[in-house]
């Protein structure tokens, strides 16, 4: 599951705001301003369903690395 866009209203730390996302289960977490490339590059990183196939996600995005 990811989650981008505005991820708050107030000076909230953006760094601390997506760990947070992240420990609550986020697989990714593209906060306001992140790229459009970075959100296809994770999205052609993801594999077909049930292919059964783990990827590594491009280093410049927020995530965790988990099995597909």
């Amino acid at each position: 599951m990811i989650i981008g866009g505005k991820l708050g209203i107030g000076s909230e730390d953006e760094v601390a705001q997506t760990e947070r996302l992240l420990s609550a289960g986020f697989t990714a977490v593209f906060a306001d301003g992140t790229s459009l490339d970075s959100f296809q590059k994770f999205v052609l990183s993801l594999p077909a369903p049930g292919s059964g196939v783990t990827r590594s996600l491009d280093s410049g995005v927020r995530a965790v690395e988990a099995a597909w």
